[in-house]
């Protein structure tokens, strides 16, 4: 199931589509966090 979803190596994260492979940092998850969040539609700052 993994292999079919594109998964390499562990960990593997998916955040809405975007696959993160091996460590990473709380920089990298809050890029992408804030990326996806500033895509939705309707969003208030």
């Amino acid at each position: 199931m993994g292999m079919n979803a594109g998964v390499t190596g562990t960990p593997t994260f998916f955040i809405n589509g975007t696959v993160l492979t091996g460590a990473q940092s709380l920089a990298a998850f809050e890029k992408i966090i804030d990326s996806e969040l500033k895509k939705r539609p309707g969003k208030s700052d």
